[in-house]
Order: C-alpha cells, then structure tokens, then sequence
C-alpha cells in the first residue's frame, strides 16, 4: 500500500487556505470536520462496531467465574497518536469500572507517552514482541492505525493471530493490510484531515470515540454499570470515594443521585472519610 494513495495523506479542499483563515472559520471548520464528518462516518461503519462490541462481550463476559490466568482480556494497540490513546484507554478502565483485565501495548513504549518516538511504528517484530508480552490465545486484539499499514500493529496482528487470539483493526483508508489482517476490520471513512496528513486530529476523534464506546458498552454488558451509574469505581483519590461512598447511599437508602452525592461529601469530610465509622452511626450494612 503506497503511502501516496492513502486517503488520509490527501489534501481537504475545504482548509486550502487554512493558514489564511480567521479564527471563527478555523473553529467553524473543526466543529464541521469532529461534530458532522467524522460522527458521519462512524455512524457509516457502525455495523462493525457494534460486532466488535459483541464479540468482546461474548469474550469477557464469564471473567469473573475464571482464575486470573484464563481470564480473556481485551488488549488495544498502537504507534504514535493510536498507541498513546491505546495506553489512555486501557488505563481508565481499572480506576472506572474496577476491571484489570483491559491492557494496552504502543510502539516505542511509555517513554513514547511524553515524547514522540515516530520511527518505532516501523517496527514489524517490535509489535510481535511487545504484544506477545501481555497476550495469551484466550485474548481479544484491537490494532489502531489511521493509514492501516503501520508495520508495528500489523507485527501485533500476525502474532497474536498464530497463537489463536481473536483480531479486531480500526483503520481509516479503504481495504487496508490490518483490515484485511484482523478477523474483523473497522474501516471508517473519516476523510483528508483539516491540516494535510495530520491524523492526530479527525482520525484520532473516530479512534477515541469509538475505544469509548465499546469499553463503556461492554463494562455495562458485564454488569459494572447500573443504570447510568459506575458500580464498580475505585476510591483513589477524595473525588472518587465521595462518587462510590454516594452510589453506596443510593443503593442502601434509594435516595436520588444528587442528594446522596451531597450526603456522601458532607459525611465524608466531616468523618475524615472513615467510611465504616459512617455506616455504623447510620446502622448500615
């Protein structure tokens, strides 16, 4: 696949003159290129979506009957702007919903987090390396890449794929190699990006939205989501057991979310957030 043909390497017409713009047409341009194209083109590849989304479920969905080293887990993966959001996502997961079984591999590794390492995405055998670090065959891949050609995710997908693990890709160009790699390929149409090449932008909203919405589905399909509430949240830090101390009040008490998100920060603060001294005066389970 020649890197001159991929539709993300074109040029948009709309943003020509970008550079001479002002800045109300420049913002006018990116609410119309993120708010309209590039949810339309998710919306085109929701079919896909919405099997990935199955699938994992179907994957993880007996998890918490298994030992720790049988459990399948969902692995995302990535080069440059792919593999820190890969990393971003996975790392959300544990502190929201209480699920360890969410991990993530980039090309370059976490020095690559803080400062671009651009040429490790080049790596074929890094990505089988890497990936072959954390996978086992019960595992489901999921290999971004906005060009689909990116030899690191598609080390990623070959290994994984020799070993029995379930692929899924997500890429931005039409009939790419990790497309036609993975045992189910996303491709969303998301168009030239506003400044030429630059897949940090558009590509990676349609990346971003899409990690979302498929980690938030399948948390709520595993039943760590009740309602529009995280059940399993963990209190790390004073924002987040004021948030888990308050879904406790809900359930015990059936009061609403507002008044118990008050209750829960007033008792906390003033009980030094000694959450079993406030269930006692209480008479709370």
């Amino acid at each position: 696949m020649r890197i001159s043909s991929l539709k993300t390497e074109q040029i948009n017409p709309r943003t020509v003159n970008f550079s001479g713009m002002l800045v109300n047409e420049r913002l006018d341009i990116f609410l119309y290129d993120y708010g309209v194209e590039a949810m339309e083109a998710i919306r085109k590849a929701r079919k896909e979506v919405e099997i990935a989304e199955k699938e994992i479920t179907e994957r993880m969905f007996y998890n918490s009957e298994k030992d720790s080293s049988e459990r399948s887990h969902l692995i995302f993966g990535g080069a440059g702007t792919p593999g820190r959001r890969s990393r971003q996502e996975a790392a959300e997961i544990d502190p929201t919903f209480g699920v360890k079984e969410v991990l993530s591999v980039n090309a370059g590794g976490i020095e690559s987090l803080i400062k671009s390492i651009e040429g490790a995405e080049d790596n074929y055998e890094q990505g089988k390396i890497d990936i072959m670090q954390i996978a086992k065959p019960q595992d489901i891949i999921f290999g971004i890449s906005a060009s689909g050609r990116t030899p690191y995710v598609v080390g990623m997908i070959d290994k994984t794929k020799e070993i029995g693990c379930y692929t899924i890709s997500l890429s931005n160009n039409p009939n790419s190699i990790i497309y036609q790699k993975a045992d189910l390929g996303i491709f969303v149409d998301s168009g030239p990006e506003i400044i030429t090449g630059s897949t940090r932008l558009k590509s990676d909203l349609v990346h971003k939205t899409i990690m979302n919405f498929i980690t938030t589905s399948v948390m709520t399909n595993l039943g760590y989501v009740e309602g529009n509430i995280m059940n399993g949240v963990q209190p790390n830090s004073e924002k987040l057991k004021i948030r888990r101390f308050a879904i406790y009040l809900r359930q015990q008490t059936g009061i609403e979310h507002q008044e118990a998100l008050n209750l829960s920060e007033l008792l906390l603060r003033s009980n030094n957030f000694d959450t079993e001294k406030i269930k006692r005066s209480m008479n709370l389970s």
